[in-house]
């Protein structure tokens, strides 16, 4: 039988939750509505009423929901409100959309900016956000998450704590491979080794997993087990990705590099980041650093924030500034993938014996 008592406190919740919604949509007079059915459920609404006056900022309306336990209800207006202001380069109202946010204390709201904030390039403020959230409600995504932040920051030590911290409740091929390249930039090779073992077999494989094994095998000298993953891409051909992966074993093999113009040529020609990196790799090994190079360009023209045309481009431009300027924004924003994809990068171009 369901206890009247907790049918109230469901429809007080409901109430509070709605009027918020209301409040912050501007349309107080519905918001009056919903108050009195808050109240009428035993809810005590005298914290609530003075936001309904005009003018009342986020900061009062993040404190109250907060004390009514309805932050979570609210989380996504504010998030997306900062947002807002931040994009329209209104920074004095994202100041405030932030500042208020953060009084919700809700660990969804907190990773959500964090997310965001990443993608804009303020890896230290997201690292913030999610250690904030670790600290108070720590779970498998906020590590993880943490994780990833920090191996871009390049603290790779502080990254593997964290994503051992995130498997201790939830293990995912995902989180392996992460776990792998950040004992492949910490120079922990078998270790690297040791945390994909047994990965074809996982139940959750995507493609973009035996991506990130392919290259940590092949960038800590595992020919033979990188070859092996990366027959996989069989499973999801013919996705352009599966057959990137493939075109990577044909480099593996082919000890003439000769056979693969005609390769690199066709998968330059697809509009896809992946494909465009794999055809710069081989028109490196056919020794076209010019042609590589205007690869790279157009695998960053597709997608800014493609790491290995970051990391590659350096290595084949003739232009000094282009090369610091893309060196540069590699170790900025993803400095953990530098060292694991300059030694990808080496094996790939590396003929076979």
């Amino acid at each position: 039988m369901t206890n009247p008592r907790d049918t109230k406190d469901f429809e007080r919740r409901r109430s509070l939750a709605e009027a918020f919604a209301l409040i912050l949509n501007g349309r107080r007079e519905q918001a009056h509505a919903a108050l009195a059915a808050a109240a009428e459920a035993g809810g005590d609404i005298s914290g609530v009423e003075p936001l309904l006056a005009p003018g009342t900022r986020p900061a009062a309306i993040a404190r109250v929901a907060a004390a009514s336990g309805c932050a979570s209800v609210v989380a996504g207006f504010f998030v997306n409100q900062w947002y807002a202001a931040a994009s329209a380069g209104d920074s004095a109202r994202a100041e405030e959309w932030w500042d208020a946010t953060l009084l919700l204390n809700d660990r969804t709201a907190k990773i959500d900016l964090s997310v965001v904030v990443a993608y804009q390039g303020s890896l230290q403020k997201a690292a913030d956000l999610l250690r904030d959230v670790c600290a108070s409600e720590p779970d498998h995504a906020a590590w993880e998450a943490l994780g990833g932040v920090l191996f871009r920051l390049g603290r790779c030590q502080e990254a593997l704590d964290a994503f051992v911290e995130a498997a201790r409740t939830e293990t995912s091929a995902a989180l392996s491979v992460s776990m792998a390249n950040a004992h492949v930039a910490l120079g922990n090779r078998e270790q690297a080794v040791a945390v994909l073992s047994g990965l074809e077999d996982r139940e959750d494989l995507t493609l973009a997993v035996v991506w990130g094994a392919f290259m940590v095998f092949l960038a800590v000298g595992e020919r033979q087990k990188a070859l092996q993953v990366q027959e996989l891409a069989k499973r999801w051909s013919p996705d352009d990705l599966a057959k990137a992966l493939e075109a990577c074993g044909l480099i593996l093999r082919t000890k003439a590099a000769k056979g693969l113009e005609p390769h690199a040529k066709r998968l330059r020609a697809i509009r896809e980041p992946t494909s465009k990196m794999v055809a710069g790799l081989m028109f490196e090994r056919l020794g076209q650093r010019d042609v590589a190079a205007e690869a790279y360009r157009e695998v960053l023209a597709l997608l800014s924030s493609a790491v290995p045309a970051m990391v590659f481009l350096p290595q084949v431009t003739d232009n000094p500034d282009e090369a610091r300027r893309q060196a540069r924004e590699a170790e900025q924003q993803f400095a953990g993938y530098v060292p694991v994809l300059q030694q990808w990068r080496e094996a790939m171009l590396t003929p076979p014996v």
